[in-house]
């Protein structure tokens, strides 16, 4: 939405144009991952302090691994489109894309040892809204 309000053309009230709602949109982005952040830490914590046993289904860990392959497509894709462009806005969304493969990826990572040990770190590893 924000990239698509900086193409607008400059009109009598914005006379130079709408580019810098780009800034606005990263800036918005950026916000929400970094309350993500702060969200996924405390809850880490809770589960750190309070561990629960976690259950994994095949059906599950295939939707997982899809879904982190989707994701890394979707976020080089999107990453390079920004770059190819000039926004900041789909770099950012790119970035953010990535690093949800990588989260999704540690949730896989944490089934395996879970699965192979019976050692439970989710709470160590992957962030709760991932698990």
């Amino acid at each position: 939405m924000g990239t698509k309000l900086a193409g607008k053309a400059p009109d009598r009230n914005h006379p130079l144009g709408y580019g810098r709602v780009e800034y606005l949109s990263a800036t918005v982005i950026s916000i929400i991952v970094l309350y993500a952040g702060v969200s996924s830490f405390i809850e880490s914590v809770k589960g750190i302090v309070s561990p629960q046993t976690p259950s994994y289904t095949p059906t599950s860990l295939v939707i997982i691994a899809a879904a982190v392959v989707v994701k890394l497509v979707l976020g080089r894709h999107v990453k390079a489109t920004g770059e190819r462009v000039g926004s900041d806005s789909l770099v950012a969304s790119g970035a953010d894309a990535l690093f949800d493969a990588v989260l999704s990826a540690s949730t896989l990572a944490a089934a395996a040892v879970f699965i192979t040990t019976g050692f439970a770190i989710e709470a160590w590893v992957v962030p709760p809204s991932a698990s």
